[in-house]
């Protein structure tokens, strides 16, 4: 086999000794260093008003020369040309043509236009043909045309994403159409008149495919598009509905993000999308609350880009949700990263994503990625709320990503699954004397044959991805090593892979220096880093081995070959894979075998757990107890949503820029609601004022709180029993009148996934009745009891709360009527 070298164990005495006084001494500087980066990270981020000083940022990246920016804005209209040119050639939209072809070209016009109009000394030397405005005219009427505008429809205002399409099929189209050509209203006056017209009927159309586009903020991308567009087009066209709503989405989404973290987490794809409209809306906006939150969402994903960052690679590094390019990872992030002089402008193909960079100004400061340890261990949580499906709820891992950087590697995983296009493994090397932006190494689950991720197929909306099985990943990691379960159920499989598909379980990654196959895994060779991998267990199946998948860009794949679905389809237990995966220093990284390690290591020592052969694996790896899915640990609460070497950086980097943030976050330590409490012969009766509770300043309207995010109320029971809960609450429509309840004691939580209230306009009692089920009680303890309610479906407003052990009570009693 090419490249193969053996990996042999080193022992000798002198060799362990040199390994032990290096790694003394490399443990001693890396320990200074870490501490006193993320402490100064920690003072900047609570210390100051802002996270990044304004004067910061000022001429910061003055390479950024504005003959530079002229440059890479004519390559970026230039490949709109092309685009132009197919179109012309061909007579005509194509099939597969796409409604944000069109806008985009106008956006980039627009963009270009304006900044030779700033800089008219560049004129002669930007393109060597004047910039074609005249084109916009049609390009207005392709974008028109894929617009629906029959005022009855349901996708009213909306586009059809391809010209293929009859109907709107992906109602995401307005969002991305919107926000180019809002951009373009703001600086009409540099588009022919002509035009003017036809762009305002195509945006006040697409008012209400906006208003209508309802999407939770956990859809990371499309939720900030939407609160962009609508604050900006209620602005510019003067609509105050619009911005009100913009608003009220946009605090949803920075209170989400305080609370849970980014839920799209580590995309490199949609982690441009957000940068871009959080960019349009600072630079745009009126409204000071908007140019706030903007700032605080841009300082954060600087910040979680700063800690992920990968400098021998340039690279975003460790597992990845949803993306596009399974082999090299970042390409749209990375248009930003160069904006901002963290990487090569000349690494990076121009496209639309670095036009968008350059109409911006935001730069975050040179000094924070100085501030990141050059050791680091970074932990970032993407949570889903606890009243979201159960299977988040029911593990002893949280949904995390862990990334382990030093100078020479890195490596990351995710803790569970997010979706098709995730890649839940990932490793990085600096390659030492050759090119650094060489394939990353990932894990993979494959039905299709394509485990470099190179095959599109159908998916949602019309859309061609390159899709993965959709399979249950759970994994844990500490520093560089991670242990890992797959399971795949069969009955996933069949919408991306035929029955008779061979299902794999791969590695993939570049030609290495050495390659060797052991009985129960693999071990590969970077410069004078390494690479093992062991199975722990499998329920079948068999180990491929090594592949050369593509010759031409020199990829490779180890794989574990799991079978077909037929031949599992009448088993009940799914194909499974445990493994166990380390990076190490080469020679010395294997004076101690992989099981010796495991075996002494502290940290996996401290709750060993043994695989039906008898391997080292972790408890989170058994099946979860599904019975106590609803009874969550004491005082469960929501972790740190961005932490660096054990250090919470993450909300306190929200906060710095959103004082409504500030304010919960300094309110959460210690708040109890005031009780009026009443005793008498049919027991004892609370009530105390929603306003007593801790929520977001953002949702208290009119004495009342509106459940958008989660609110909690404490409140000290003087006597134990049970207890009937009533809540004064005002609901609009049927769309918008539950939440979800969770109930905490010390000895446990509770967690109901529905409280219907039912419609009530005018303010009305309601008793806790899950799924309009008959009335149920709630046995409490006499100690101080935490009520958390959480937006089943957004904006029921409450206003008071009753505890009573009455069952007959009925609020409208003279001691408590209001």
């Amino acid at each position: 086999m090419k490249n193969r070298v053996a990996f042999i164990p080193i022992r000798y005495n002198f060799l362990a000794l040199a390994a032990f006084v290096g790694g003394a001494m490399l443990v001693c500087g890396t320990f200074i260093g870490t501490t006193t980066g993320v402490a100064l990270f920690v003072q900047t981020a609570r210390g100051s008003d802002s996270l990044i000083n304004q004067d910061e940022r000022e001429n910061q990246f003055d390479h950024l020369s504005l003959e530079i920016r002229a440059k890479y804005t004519s390559i970026a209209v230039q490949k709109y040309r092309t685009a132009w040119n197919r179109l012309r050639d061909n007579g005509g939209p194509w099939e597969n043509y796409s409604v944000r072809a069109p806008a985009e070209y106008i956006y980039a016009l627009v963009c270009s236009e304006t900044f030779l109009r700033e800089n008219p000394h560049l004129r002669d030397s930007f393109l060597p043909n004047p910039l074609p405005l005249d084109r916009a005219e049609t390009l207005l009427r392709l974008v028109r045309e894929m617009q629906d505008v029959a005022p009855d429809s349901p996708t009213f205002g909306n586009f059809r994403w391809y010209w293929r399409q009859k109907t709107v099929e992906d109602q995401n189209a307005v969002e991305f159409v919107a926000f180019r050509l809002l951009y373009c209203w703001k600086h009409r006056d540099v588009l022919p008149v002509e035009c003017r017209e036809r762009l305002w009927e195509i945006l006040v159309d697409a008012r209400e495919g906006l208003l209508r586009r309802r999407v939770r903020p956990n859809y990371t991308n499309i939720s900030a598009l939407n609160f962009t567009n609508l604050i900006l087009f209620g602005e510019m066209m003067n609509d105050p509905e619009c911005l009100e709503e913009g608003l009220l989405r946009m605090y949803r989404f920075v209170c989400w993000t305080h609370q849970r973290g980014i839920r799209e987490v580590a995309s490199p794809t949609y982690y441009a999308v957000l940068l871009e409209a959080m960019q349009q809306l600072e630079r745009d906006a009126s409204n000071a609350d908007a140019k706030r939150c903007a700032r605080g969402i841009l300082d954060f994903v600087a910040l979680d880009a700063a800690a992920h960052f990968f400098a021998p690679s340039g690279r975003f590094a460790g597992g990845e949700s949803r993306s596009y390019n399974y082999l090299h990872g970042d390409p749209y992030l990375r248009c930003h990263l160069a904006r901002w002089g963290w990487v090569p402008l000349e690494d990076v193909p121009s496209n639309l994503a670095l036009l968008t960079a350059f109409a911006s100004d935001y730069v975050p400061p040179r000094e924070l990625l100085e501030k990141m340890p050059a050791e680091r261990f970074v932990k970032q949580d993407f949570s889903l709320p606890l009243n979201m499906p159960p299977r988040w709820r029911c593990g002893a891992t949280r949904d995390s990503t862990y990334t382990w950087i030093t100078p020479k590697y890195s490596i990351g995983s995710l803790s569970s699954g997010y979706g098709e296009q995730d890649v839940p493994l990932a490793i990085d090397f600096a390659h030492e004397g050759g090119k650094n932006r060489k394939p990353r190494i990932y894990f993979i689950v494959d039905g299709r044959g394509d485990p470099c991720g190179t095959k599109k197929i159908a998916s949602g909306g019309g859309h061609a991805k390159a899709l993965h099985l959709d399979y249950r990943w759970s994994a844990y990691q500490n520093r560089a090593i991670v242990s890992a379960k797959v399971e795949i159920p069969i009955e996933s499989v069949a919408r991306l892979a035929g029955e008779d598909a061979q299902l794999a379980s791969s590695f993939v990654f570049p030609t290495p220096d050495g390659m060797e196959e052991l009985k129960d895994g693999f071990r590969l060779r970077y410069g004078l880093r390494g690479l093992e991998c062991r199975i722990l267990y499998q329920n079948g199946g068999k180990i491929a081995g090594f592949k050369e998948a593509d010759p031409q860009n020199h990829i490779w794949v180890w794989s574990f070959h799991h079978g077909t679905p037929n031949e599992w389809r009448e088993n009940e237990t799914p194909p499974r894979l445990d493994f166990v995966l380390r990076v190490f220093d080469w020679p010395f990284g294997l004076v101690k075998t992989l099981d010796e390690t495991l075996a002494e290591d502290l940290f996996w020592r401290e709750a060993p757990c043994v695989s039906p052969d008898n391997r080292f694996t972790l408890p989170f790896l058994e099946e979860p107890n599904l019975e106590t899915c609803d009874r969550m640990r004491p005082n469960e609460s929501y972790a740190e949503i961005l932490e660096i070497n054990d250090q919470p950086v993450g909300r306190a980097c929200l906060e710095s820029a959103i004082p409504q943030l500030r304010e919960f976050a300094r309110r959460s330590e210690n708040f109890e609601a005031h009780v009026e409490e009443t005793l008498n012969a049919e027991g004892v009766c609370l009530k105390w004022s929603a306003r007593d509770g801790l929520y977001y300043e953002f949702f208290r309207e009119n004495g009342c709180v509106a459940i958008h995010e989660v609110a909690r109320w404490r409140v000290r029971i003087p006597r134990s029993g049970n207890y009937y809960l009533w809540a004064k609450v005002r609901t609009q429509d049927p769309q918008h009148d539950s939440a979800a309840l969770q109930l905490r004691t010390s000895e446990g939580a509770t967690f109901f996934d529905c409280w219907a209230f039912g419609v009530q306009p005018e303010g009305e009692w309601v008793r806790f009745s899950p799924r309009k089920n008959k009335a149920e009680p709630f046995s409490l303890p006499a100690q101080t009891v935490e009520w958390v309610l959480m937006p089943r479906e957004f904006g029921a407003q409450v206003e008071a709360f009753i505890l009573t052990q009455d069952a007959a009570f009925r609020p409208d009693d003279k001691e408590l009527q209001e």
